[in-house]
């Protein structure tokens, strides 16, 4: 029996070490922004919206039901906010990941500067343009540290892992002189895509499985060496598209408990940004991203909260809410 861990002889069982408490830095602000990749705010459709279906406890015991929201509908209690925001931004057409995940991550609107939605991978000139303004560069701008919590397969990547980078790849690699690795996410510095190394451990790679709760720990613990701290979760775009109800209740439970696993471990001095880029996870009725409303939860203090409804209308101002935040 590992030494970290205790056991009831009444009982005949035994317990799981429990984390430790996560150390507060005194008067330093940080903020965790967890990116959910096409998550939408859909309709109370039982057959064709998994988070009616399945529900998202970890949000919504705290901030109501993830649906039947209008842009500008919001819900408030003390430390906590929950927003409908408009992904469209101005332009026809669906939004799509390539300028709205940029628009999230940069602070400027690029479908309306390009004028029009573009999907998957940024092009050359979309990239040129995140690679020099962007919501990292901005705090390294006023001596403020970011880092990219997500694990990527190759060895202490240094440059685009390949010719057509993510926009979350360019903006990381904007400041942070190295990637993370997979030693960084055996030694819990790290976490992979989807939160638990379930895919990553189906690959062959030598890794531990890992409960949506410890990864939640885990983030916490890393944000706790910077101002701000980027994870990024896509599997709910991925299954959007594969409209596969039940990998839907699955992948949405394991976030569940990983994003209420983040509120329960949240230090008094961090706040938790959760926000999307446009929606489709919500509504598989369509093949395809959806116009619907994104949600931004926020957990934080009530001067953040005053901040975010006083600035933020669209996904844009996302990275504009977070620079004014930490830098004031």
């Amino acid at each position: 029996m590992s030494p970290n861990r205790s056991f009831n002889g009444a009982t005949g069982q035994s317990t799981l070490p429990q984390p430790q408490a996560i150390k507060e830095d005194s008067g330093k602000k940080k903020v965790i922004f967890i990116f959910i990749d096409g998550l939408g705010l859909g309709r109370a459709d039982g057959e064709y919206n998994p988070v009616f279906t399945y529900h998202m406890p970890g949000l919504e015991h705290h901030l109501g039901p993830l649906y039947e929201m209008r842009v500008g509908d919001y819900r408030r209690k003390e430390g906590r906010l929950l927003v409908a925001l408009d992904a469209c931004l101005g332009v026809e057409g669906l939004p799509q990941s390539a300028t709205g995940t940029a628009a999230l991550l940069c602070g400027r609107n690029f479908p309306k500067e390009l004028g029009r939605h573009l999907p998957g991978l940024p092009p050359q000139a979309l990239r040129d343009e995140i690679a020099k303004d962007n919501l990292f560069l901005k705090l390294k701008q006023r001596e403020l540290t970011a880092t990219y919590a997500n694990a990527y397969i190759k060895e202490r990547p240094t440059g685009y892992l390949s010719d057509h980078p993510s926009v979350t790849t360019i903006v990381a690699q904007s400041t942070m002189p190295a990637l993370h690795d997979l030693a960084d996410l055996r030694a819990g510095k790290a976490l992979f895509h989807d939160i638990d190394n379930s895919i990553i451990i189906l690959f062959g790679y030598e890794v531990k499985y890992i409960t949506p709760r410890k990864s939640a720990f885990n983030l916490v613990e890393i944000s706790r060496n910077f101002d701000l701290t980027l994870f990024e979760f896509f599997q709910t775009d991925l299954v959007g598209h594969s409209r596969d109800m039940f990998i839907a209740g699955k992948v949405l439970y394991k976030l569940s408990e990983f994003v209420g696993g983040v509120v329960s471990a949240l230090p008094a001095d961090t706040a938790l940004i959760v926000a999307s880029d446009h929606g489709n996870f919500e509504d598989f009725s369509v093949d395809g991203h959806t116009r619907n409303p994104v949600p931004l939860a926020i957990f934080g203090p009530e001067p953040l909260l005053d901040m975010a409804l006083d600035r933020v209308g669209d996904i844009s101002h996302i990275a504009g809410l977070v620079v004014e935040w930490l830098s004031g």
